[in-house]
């Protein structure tokens, strides 16, 4: 499920059937933090800022995280950029912090997925 949505979320799928369905999943499942963080994911690409901030927060909590990690810091990136505040999006994906080398799947990491959004935010 948690691959499902994050897909929907990067190919700009998510819908309100969708999200629900992860959400039920995540609640009955509140230990997978992966999972949470997901539906951050796809709160902030449906516009749904005040939700997806939330989520975070549970995603923050669940990995035992003081401060936000670049997973957290690309959601909250997303959030900004959908209420078209450039410059706290470009922030936030400034603070993703590139892998180490050799990381797999590198195009699907976080850190790929804000530069990709730093280059397409206008200036």
């Amino acid at each position: 499920m948690n691959q499902y949505g994050w897909n929907a979320a990067l190919g700009g799928m998510v819908t309100p059937e969708l999200i629900e369905t992860v959400q039920r999943v995540a609640n009955n499942n509140s230990q997978n933090t992966p999972l949470i963080h997901t539906l951050a994911m796809m709160y902030a690409e449906a516009g749904r800022g005040r939700e997806a901030r939330s989520v975070a927060a549970q995603a923050i909590a669940g990995w035992g995280l003081a401060e936000p990690n670049s997973e957290i810091w690309l959601v909250y990136g997303r959030i900004a950029q959908s209420y078209g505040l450039n410059d706290a999006a470009r922030s936030a994906y400034g603070r993703v912090e590139q892998p180490p080398p050799g990381e797999p799947f590198f195009n699907m990491t976080s850190y790929a997925l804000a530069q990709d959004e730093l280059r397409t935010l206008p200036q």
